[in-house]
């Protein structure tokens, strides 16, 4: 059986992946999870052939023998290669965000040999759906209960996910003013990450901790993003700009906050040493929160939104998880203010990402299991969420995306009252 595994991405191109580690050596979760599902079903099915496509070859280390790569010009040329009858019995997972740069009708020709990796929750595509792929993967319950409404043969699959091989819980924290607290964020430097609603937020967090220092860990290059990145921001010149209208370039320069850019395995240690986490503080666009899971499997406790992806995670920490931005710096206090409640952060950390980390073989299974099934087999996980009446799903519609632009809420309002005609 063939199995393609799509990345198109530049930045992929441009590190090395060890195998043996699975550490993320800075590129997108995304396809740093799609390069660690292809290796994981490699080493599960060895009479399987694994392909990851991309641009160019991945230099990938201590990879299986039957984990190949397969080079194509666009995502455009390899729907064709895949349409082709030679590729009958092939299967494809690929991203819904790389789908929806295809038209309808290259989609229609690959459907019965694609699944349809979902991105977030509420990803509602009127293209995709109208595909009708061989079945629409999620990430966890939250995505789920919100896409099964949309799309047909919703399945959760959890991403793969890889701990750090060591753990720190001798980081401690003081209640005295002057304690120098270390904090992290952990992020490429594009808008939907969210570091601008933290920097908003740095002013209240010195007055509380004044000698506090911010380590800020991944770049705009990330992303496949070419263009000039600021000198001292490492991002959009426009968005690094907006970022140090509220992190003065004295408190960079007096090294209160530092930007690291992409790191590889160095992060581990910056992120060990540091007391908290401050991560996407919205949500918005998360898909499953590697970088969340990267923290805690390291021992540091993670303040962040619930929302969208980042429920995953962040529903075993409520006392963490932020509402509204300007809760910021109020949690941050609230965590360090009991030296006992924090060693219990830190270890509650350690038990979720190993949680994940257990529950990622079983995920490889489910994958085998399902990209074995043929498509009329294929059913929808059956998972019992209380029941929406129209009101309460406008609500939630226009909870999760009051501050997305007006065009996207255009065709999420149209793709909810789609919604609601099937489910009536």
């Amino acid at each position: 059986m063939k199995i393609y595994l799509p990345v198109f991405s530049y930045s992929a191109s441009c590190k090395t992946f060890d195998l043996n580690t699975e550490h993320n050596p800075g590129i997108g979760g995304t396809q740093h999870v799609t390069v660690l599902l292809a290796s994981r079903l490699a080493r599960a099915k060895p009479q399987w052939n694994i392909y990851l496509v991309n641009y160019s070859p991945i230099n990938i280390l201590n990879a299986s023998q039957n984990l190949k790569q397969v080079s194509f010009t666009s995502l455009e040329h390899f729907c064709q290669f895949l349409s082709s009858p030679a590729e009958t019995g092939s299967r494809a997972i690929i991203t819904a965000l790389l789908l929806e740069t295809c038209k309808l009708a290259e989609l229609k020709l690959i459907s019965n040999r694609v699944f349809c990796w979902l991105h977030h929750p509420f990803h509602f595509k009127h293209k995709l759906r109208q595909a009708d792929f061989l079945a629409y993967i999620n990430q966890g319950s939250y995505q789920h209960s919100s896409n099964c409404r949309f799309y047909p043969r919703c399945i959760i699959i959890q991403n793969i996910f890889s701990p750090a091989n060591k753990s720190n819980t001798e980081s401690s924290i003081e209640t005295r003013q002057d304690f120098p607290l270390r904090l992290v964020h952990l992020g490429a430097l594009v808008p939907d990450k969210g570091l601008l609603h933290i920097a908003k937020q740095w002013k209240r967090i010195k007055k509380l901790y004044p000698n506090a220092q911010l380590n800020i860990i991944g770049s705009a290059l990330t992303y496949n993003s070419w263009n000039d990145v600021h000198q001292l921001v490492p991002a959009n010149p426009s968005y690094a700009n907006q970022i140090l209208k509220y992190i003065p370039e004295s408190d960079i320069a007096e090294g209160h906050c530092k930007f690291h850019g992409n790191l590889g395995l160095e992060k581990d240690e910056i992120i060990e040493s540091s007391h908290l986490a401050l991560q996407n503080p919205t949500g918005i666009r998360e898909s499953f929160g590697a970088a969340t899971f990267e923290c805690m499997a390291l021992g540091t406790p993670v303040i962040a939104s619930g929302d969208y992806g980042m429920h995953e995670a962040m529903q075993y920490f409520p006392e963490l998880t932020i509402q509204r931005t300007s809760q910021l710096a109020g949690i941050i206090r609230e965590a360090c203010s009991d030296t006992n409640r924090y060693k219990e952060l830190q270890c509650r950390s350690l038990a979720v990402a190993k949680l994940f980390s257990l529950n990622s073989e079983a995920a490889t299974w489910k994958w085998i299991r399902v990209l074995q099934t043929e498509k009329r087999e294929i059913t929808a996980d059956s998972i019992i969420y209380p029941g929406f009446n129209s009101s309460t799903l406008k609500a939630i519609t226009k909870l999760n995306y009051r501050r997305v632009n007006g065009v996207l809420r255009t065709s999420i309002k149209s793709a909810t009252k789609y919604c609601l005609r099937k489910t009536r």
